[in-house]
């Protein structure tokens, strides 16, 4: 008859270029395929006297299919800036920092400009209101990519200045510690609320 079934458990599998792609042969994880670099590999399986079967497997690279901007709702007030990160996510699951390789825009520059070089991501407000900045990338030969956040310029007053650290800020001789520098912004004599920036080397 011309009837079908999974056999994949009963096969034995293997593949061309190992370095490329390995399949499992291992009872349980059979037909498994994991890919090593970017080529392909050509995939058997075998049963008894049976012609093989095989497949051309192609391993490619991830694709780029978001990016994140954090904070994900900046908010900054006049007369300081503020360090925004685009954090890309990709097909394989795998995140990886775009800050340096995006291209930052800010919609609105009357109210907020937003630096590529020599410190990308870094904001300045210009005056009270809001713009939407962009995080462009276009991998190599990939589709272009695009993440937004809406940055908002308050016009809060920064009137103290503090430095936190996770940690103690007792450090041993050769080791680094990220210091962070709070500050407390107040409209009058309310304060409206506190910011904390790191600022990246």
């Amino acid at each position: 008859d011309a009837t079908k079934q999974f056999v994949t458990e009963s096969a034995a599998w293997n593949s061309g270029t190992p370095a490329t792609a390995t399949v499992s042969s291992v009872g349980g994880s059979k037909g498994l395929a994991k890919g090593l670099v970017l080529g392909t590999s050509v995939i058997t399986a075998t049963i008894g006297n049976t012609p093989p079967a095989t497949a051309t497997l192609t391993v490619s690279a991830a694709v780029l299919q978001t990016i994140a901007i954090n904070p994900a709702a900046p908010g900054v007030a006049l007369g300081t800036t503020i360090t925004l990160d685009a954090e890309g996510s990709y097909s394989d699951g795998s995140k990886q920092d775009l800050t340096a390789s995006v291209t930052w825009v800010s919609a609105t520059t009357t109210i907020a400009t937003d630096s590529q070089n020599p410190n990308p991501g870094k904001g300045t407000p210009v005056a009270k209101g809001t713009s939407v900045i962009s995080a462009t990338f276009t991998p190599p030969g990939g589709v272009k990519v695009t993440g937004t956040a809406t940055l908002t310029v308050s016009g809060a007053v920064l009137s103290s200045l503090a430095i936190t650290a996770a940690t103690s800020t007792t450090i041993e001789k050769g080791a680094t510690l990220q210091l962070t520098a709070t500050g407390t912004f107040s409209a009058g004599p309310t304060e409206i609320g506190r910011a904390s920036c790191r600022e990246r080397g």
